[in-house]
């Protein structure tokens, strides 16, 4: 509260970087800005989607439903991480260290994973992004979040 009263820029958004989940069937979690509030906010931001089907472990244990939506800020900074399916509530609250890291685009491409894992989902959005410049398939079903 001082260095807020002092001006002081605060590391994060304590109101974005909040993990939260819906626990629904299917669920919902995630944390940072939602594409709707960006929208709103008139902010340009590059939104980037994958269904957990289309990796190996999605695929090998027959999950076809889920998805995880990566959005980046104009400066290509990770602004928001949401997903959609089984159990995802169980990842989003890791994710809050990598959020307040201020992590890019670039450092998620450049980010090692474990194959087969559903966290391919988050590293394959960030690399399509990449090599699209921010173009995505909007032909998917995505757009709930």
């Amino acid at each position: 509260m001082a260095d807020l009263l002092l001006g002081k820029k605060r590391e994060t958004d304590i109101h974005t970087a909040i993990p939260s989940a819906i626990f629904t069937i299917s669920e919902i979690a995630g944390l940072g800005c939602q594409e709707h509030q960006l929208l709103s906010e008139h902010r340009s931001y590059k939104v980037g989607k994958y269904p957990f089907i289309h990796t190996w472990r999605g695929f090998t244990k027959g999950i076809n439903q889920g998805f995880v939506k990566v959005l980046f800020g104009e400066d290509d900074e990770l602004i928001g991480l949401w997903m959609a399916g089984q159990d995802v509530s169980e990842y989003i609250g890791p994710l809050h260290s990598i959020f307040r890291k201020r992590i890019t685009l670039k450092d998620l491409e450049d980010s090692l994973v474990v194959h087969p894992s559903l966290w391919e989902s988050v590293w394959e959005t960030a690399r399509n992004l990449e090599e699209r410049g921010g173009e995505q398939d909007e032909t998917a079903p995505y757009t709930m979040l």
